[in-house]
């Protein structure tokens, strides 16, 4: 992932180069970055030609497994992997991914204490994946034969990183994204007397944008033993 330091006029432009699971929280929504001893913000995104609506896709989410089903988003019921109900309860369907580009960043002389809080408290960050096949499970047992944990490994899995908001905010409800420019604005909320952006009430901007990245990865699932017979077993990636 890419971000350009627009630097002013007289300088010369540069670009930071991250790793996609990186750059989405460092490349973040007005996420302060400190390079060459400057602190910079990331105050907007490079928009393609065809508009942001082509970087925008929908998925539903299942809070039991972490399974992401991003096909026949509206009709699935069930999850593929877990079987759960994909209600309410048992699943998430944000429907204004955002696909990340390159990022433009500014640079930035002060910080608002506010500013200051989000960035120590970080982002409300999940990780989900998807199998190209679903694999059979395996099983790890001790000298008793008891099964100590279920292993399954996916390989060259969809592993799919979401940024659903700023942790201090206590929500995830995504951000707010101006379809014009690119640059992301400030949620009506969460605006201090500090901030810079420009609000144009004739141009409200698109709300529930939560930034995504994703990749094939070979995974490991292990789902380990409960200590107590009653507690539910625990599933871990790797």
């Amino acid at each position: 992932m890419r971000a350009l330091t627009l630097r002013r006029p007289a300088e010369r432009s540069d670009s930071i180069h991250r790793p996609r699971f990186l750059g989405l929280t460092e490349f973040g929504p007005h996420n302060i970055i400190y390079h060459e001893g400057r602190k910079r913000r990331a105050d907007s995104i490079a928009l393609p030609l065809n508009g942001v609506e082509s970087l925008l896709k929908s998925a539903k989410l299942c809070k039991r497994c972490g399974y992401c089903h991003d096909r026949d988003v509206e009709s699935v019921e069930i999850c593929e992997r877990c079987k759960a109900r994909l209600d309410g309860y048992n699943s998430e369907f944000p429907q204004r991914l955002l696909d990340m580009p390159t990022v433009r960043t500014q640079p930035r002389e002060r910080i608002s204490s506010e500013e200051e809080e989000r960035v120590r408290s970080g982002y409300e960050v999940s990780t989900h994946y998807r199998f190209q096949t679903m694999p059979e499970d395996a099983q790890a047992v001790g000298a008793d034969d008891a099964t100590l944990a279920k292993l399954t490994y996916g390989p060259a899995a969809q592993v799919w990183r979401i940024n659903h908001g700023w942790r201090a905010h206590g929500d995830r409800s995504g951000f707010a994204l101006d379809t014009q420019t690119g640059r992301w604005r400030q949620q009506q909320s969460a605006l201090s007397n500090n901030d810079d952006d420009d609000i144009d009430a004739d141009a409200p901007p698109l709300t529930g944008v939560k930034p995504l990245v994703q990749d094939a990865r070979d995974i490991l699932l292990i789902k380990c033993r409960p200590s107590r017979p009653t507690h539910p077993w625990t599933e871990k990636a790797s």
